[in-house]
């Protein structure tokens, strides 16, 4: 039966498995088995070999490279045949190779380039940013998106003033944003626009932000 599992590029992944007889479900020991990256696909490779203890358990610590593209990937994990004793030795045996596959989904980081945003904003008005989501371990990989957005002021992070706002395919966006949509009043000044990709909003990539500054200029009021 598939199984599934989720790893950062760049760190390791730690799987175990059971080997066992499949006419008797016994646990099988010091059987050598291998786990392979990407399955049948381009980028196929022997991550590691490892072997079944004395339990019938095998273990496996295995490095996803960093510079992995993030996406859906096949594991194997595969136990060759082991055809090698002599039935005339005590506990001898000799099993035909199987296998069991699992789902892998591998994820980067994310950032956030605002590369438009006015200069200042009257309060209580609103403004319109663009910009692009990317992917922080290789900013030249377009994403596989969309992802879904987030934003807020620094100085006010309570008041989301944009929520699930969801990008282009390819991560690029353009979104009015209001200054104050909970009509408890803003602060003049200098502030600090923070835009967040939105948690478990896409499979493939984690939370990152990007931050530019803007003038908020106050009204006057007579009183």
């Amino acid at each position: 039966n598939n199984s599934f599992a989720i790893v950062v590029a760049g760190d390791n992944i730690q799987l175990n498995a059971t080997v066992a007889d499949v006419a008797d479900l016994s646990r099988l020991s010091n059987i050598a088995v291998e786990l392979y990256f990407d399955w049948g696909g381009p980028l196929e490779d022997l991550l590691e070999t490892s072997q079944s203890n004395s339990e019938g358990l095998v273990s496996f610590n295995a490095l996803i490279p960093s510079n992995t593209v993030p996406g859906y990937y096949e594991l194997r994990i595969f136990a060759p045949d082991d055809l090698t004793d002599n039935l005339d030795d005590e506990n001898a045996g000799r099993w035909l190779n199987n296998e069991t596959y699992v789902n892998l989904t591998v994820q980067v980081p994310s950032t956030i380039d605002i590369n438009s945003i006015p200069s200042e904003v009257t309060a209580l008005q609103s403004f319109t940013i663009s910009g692009i989501v990317m992917d922080s371990v290789d900013n030249n990989r377009t994403i596989q998106g969309p992802v879904d957005l987030e934003i807020f002021f620094l100085d006010d992070p309570e008041e989301i003033l944009v929520s699930d706002f969801t990008t282009n395919n390819n991560g690029s966006f353009s979104v009015s944003v209001p200054t104050d949509v909970t009509g408890d009043g803003i602060t003049s000044g200098v502030k600090t626009l923070i835009v967040s990709v939105v948690n478990d909003s896409s499979p493939f990539y984690l939370t990152g932000t990007g931050d530019s500054s803007i003038l908020v200029r106050g009204i006057s009021n007579f009183i």
